[in-house]
Order: C-alpha cells, then sequence, then structure tokens
C-alpha cells in the first residue's frame, strides 16, 4: 500500500513543503514547493492571516508538481519555550514466563512519562533513549528477553499549548488537518543522520535563520534537545549594522561572499556592495566581512557548547558534530565549529531518497525530508505490529493447541 504524506517545515525565513509517497520502506518525493514566510518570530505564529499565505503558496506549488491534493499535513515546531527533559520508569513483569511483550514495554513508558508538567504545556513527543532488564542488560529494544524488572529511560518534549493550538488553527482555516506536530531538531536528525552516528553519540546543529536547534544522541538515543533563538538572521543583521547597508543587501553579501574563517580569506581581496538609492556602490575588504561573520559564529556555537557542557561531556561524542540547515551553508563554518567544540565536524544533507531527491539534496531541506523520514519510520512500526498481532502464521498462532494435540497422541497411540 502506497502512503502519499505532506511534509510542511515552517521557516522563519522560508515554509518549503513536501509530498512524498511512501511505500514499505522507500521514500519517493513527488512534489516540493516554497514560498517566502511572513508572520514568524523566533519559530512563533504571530500573524495567521500572514503565516496562511506563505503555507498556501508552498502547498500549491508542489500540489502542481505532482497533480496531489492535499488534505492533511505533518508539521514542525521549534522555539525556545519547548522543553526537553530525560525520565525514567520502572515495571515488573508479570507475564508467568517472565518474556517481555510489547505491552510491558508500553507500561514502563507509560510510568516514565508520568511527570509533572506546566498546565499550559503538553508532551509532543516520547523518545526512548534505552532500555534496562534487571539492572544489568541496557538494551535499544527489550521484547522477547527473559526479565523481572524493566527499566526504560526516555527523552519527554513539551510544547506550549498555546504554539500547539495556533499551529492546528492555521491550518484549520485553510481546511487542512494537521496529524502531528514534530520537533524540529528530531525531524532534521532524522533526514542527515547516520545510524552509527547516533549509536556512537553525536551532535547535530541546524542553523536556521532565526533559531538554532540541537539535538544529542547517545548509545543511539536521545539524550537531550534544546534550541537558542540565535541564527543567520543575526550574522545578516551584523553586517548591516557593520557596514551601514540595508538588510536586503547584507543577506545578499552574506550569500554571495560570505566566508566564516578569516584566515581562509586573502586579505587583498575586495568586494563590492551594491549601490542602493541612499548608499553609492563601494568596496570593502573582505577579510572585514569574515571578520563580522567569524565572530557571531563563534558566539552561537560557544552558547551551545557552554549548555552541552552542563549535560554531557563532548568528548564522549565519538562522532562529533554534524552541520545542517540553510545556515549551514555559509563557506567554512565547519572550521570554526571544529575550533569550538574540538570535535570533527560534518555538513549534514538529506539522504536515502528516490524520486525528485536532487532538488531537494540540501541542508536547507533536512526538516521537511525529516518530518517525511520520521512518519515514514511510524508507519513501518505501526504496520509491524500490526502484522505482528494479526497476522501470525497458523503454526505459531495454535502453537498452545498443537501441543495439546502432540502431547494427547503420544499419551493415547
Amino acid at each position: 500500500m502506497i502512503r502519499k504524506i505532506c511534509a510542511v517545515d515552517i521557516g522563519t525565513s522560508i515554509t518549503k513543503v513536501i509530498i512524498a509517497n511512501i511505500y514499505n520502506s522507500e521514500i519517493e518525493i513527488i512534489g516540493i514547493g516554497t514560498a517566502e514566510t511572513h508572520g514568524i518570530r523566533s519559530a512563533e505564529i504571530i500573524n495567521m492571516e500572514s503565516v496562511s499565505r506563505s503555507i498556501q503558496n508552498a502547498i500549491r506549488e508542489a500540489e502542481k508538481m505532482c497533480a496531489v491534493q492535499v488534505n492533511s499535513v505533518y508539521v514542525n515546531i521549534s522555539g525556545i519555550n519547548i522543553k526537553g527533559e530525560n525520565s525514567t520508569g520502572i515495571y515488573v513483569v508479570s507475564n508467568e514466563d517472565r518474556i517481555i511483550t510489547s505491552e510491558d514495554v508500553e507500561r514502563v513508558v507509560e510510568n516514565a512519562t508520568n511527570i509533572n508538567i506546566p498546565s499550559e504545556y503538553q508532551i509532543i513527543h516520547v523518545l526512548s533513549r534505552e532500555y534496562i532488564v534487571d539492572k544489568k542488560n541496557r538494551v535499544p529494544d527489550p521484547i522477547g528477553m527473559t526479565g523481572f524488572r524493566l527499566e526504560a529511560n526516555v527523552h519527554i518534549v513539551t510544547a506550549p499549548k498555546l504554539q500547539i493550538k495556533n499551529i492546528y488553527k492555521v491550518f484549520y482555516k485553510m481546511g487542512l488537518e494537521v496529524n502531528d506536530v514534530i520537533l524540529n531538531s528530531i525531524a532534521s536528525s532524522e533526514a542527515v543522520l547516520k545510524e552509527e552516528e547516533k549509536n556512537l553519540g553525536c551532535i547535530m546543529i541546524d542553523f536556521g535563520y532565526a533559531m538554532t536547534d540541537v539535538i544529542i544522541y547517545v548509545d543511539g538515543g536521545v539524550f537531550h534537545t534544546l534550541s537558542i533563538p540565535l541564527g543567520s538572521f543575526h550574522l545578516t543583521s551584523d553586517l548591516e549594522y557593520a557596514f551601514k547597508i540595508p538588510f536586503e543587501i547584507a543577506e545578499f553579501v552574506k550569500k554571495r561572499d560570505g566566508i566564516a574563517t578569516i584566515e581562509d580569506v586573502d586579505p587583498t581581496v575586495k568586494i563590492e556592495i551594491p549601490s542602493t538609492i541612499e548608499n553609492p556602490r563601494r568596496l570593502v575588504h573582505l577579510k572585514d566581512i569574515a571578520l563580522v561573520l567569524e565572530a557571531r559564529l563563534e558566539e552561537i556555537f560557544e552558547i551551545v557548547l557552554k549548555i552541552i557542557k552542563k549535560k554531557i561531556d563532548p568528548g564522549l561524542l565519538s562522532s562529533g558534530i554534524i552541520l545542517t540547515g540553510g545556515g549551514s551553508l555559509l563557506q567554512g563554518i565547519e572550521r570554526v565549529a571544529e575550533r569550538i567544540f574540538s570535535l570533527p565536524v560534518r555538513l549534514g544533507k538529506p539522504r536515502d531518497l528516490k524520486g525528485l531527491s536532487s532538488e531537494i539534496n540540501s541542508p536547507e531541506f533536512s526538516t521537511a525530508v525529516g518530518i517525511i523520514k520520521f512518519v515514514a519510520k511510524q508507519f513501518i512500526t505501526e504496520f509491524d505490529e500490526y502484522r505482528e498481532k494479526e497476522y501470525k502464521p497458523p503454526i505459531q498462532r495454535d502453537k498452545k493447541l498443537l501441543n495439546k494435540i502432540k502431547n494427547w497422541i503420544a499419551e493415547n497411540i
């Protein structure tokens, strides 16, 4: 069965929409749409009408590309008010044979989510980090193991009810249903991280326009999530202030000539800053632009590092840093990150896709692609669980009956 799903990444700068077919474990991109975002500030909706127009424009573009009408969507969510915390649940396995089942796992996870959260917040994700069987065996999946005491370490993500309500309200007014909201960093990590990186431990930094979203993986599970209200917008703003130029010109110069490291710039090279009605054309040293960009990048990465160090020693994360998001396209950004974090750094792009994959093979599309992959993984898991429960071969389903028949035959014939 082929499922069609639509992912909407409402970015502060650009709204991106992807329509995809999901069949078994394969993802085929069939529609892509983008539109300039209006009505968003620091990842939160401040003008519903403006945001609605931006989303509609992006969805229409994607619909035209694949001749599909969108009725429901999966949407990203981000912001400094979203909180992530780790929790532990304990459950005593009550089965006579002590074999851990999916029901046991559900119960222990429920116990782990029994935490106090503010009344104005709600849980949007419960992510399994690891399970511990009888205080000694640490495993990612305990189903089928034998044990008495089952522990679950989970990462719980909560978001303000009002922020979620506003997202639903925007799409409701457009006649669209929101199937789910997915944390920005979780989505992006699904698009760009390898399982090996998650298992060895890594930090993914989604460097967006107004927000930097961070997610830490340890032993294959989510260890911590965080967001800070700084991004590539602030690099542009610094150029605007430093060179006394309009914001639009500063953004153009950053994208055309921006380099994040002074050491990579020839000090004699000059670049042209386009003229405006108020300002004539002029030349500036490229190293001066790099100086501004490098200083702000260092500040952002140092803030992230300071927060991470309160949670874990970054040196324990063998796979290092994976940078993604539109802001990560800045030339030389990897070298700045390597210097600040003292870890290996690579640029993360969406991978393992079919269809229009070349059109979205960029860090800018990591969140939108990640939403698709996150949902696809849920579909596959749900189907496997359903198939296990409903489609067991008769010989497995009636195993106890067969054993009784065998015993009767042995005793009576």
